[in-house]
């Protein structure tokens, strides 16, 4: 049960982040899209730290 709590939460935590980071008014002029490119990278970010955490605890 604990896990499906985290999984949730997650969820939530990254949805919402999604969302404001997609609220950013940051228009790409080469058609690359920025925004998509920096929420994947951060996301990334904050998986590889829990991951980190959950091995070393």
């Amino acid at each position: 049960m604990i896990s499906c709590l985290a999984v949730g939460l997650g969820g939530f935590a990254g949805s919402v982040l999604r969302y404001l980071i997609g609220l950013v008014p940051l228009r790409a002029q080469s058609g690359f899209p920025a925004k998509t490119f920096l929420i994947n990278i951060l996301g990334s970010f904050a998986i590889g730290l829990i991951a980190a955490q959950t091995i070393v605890h």
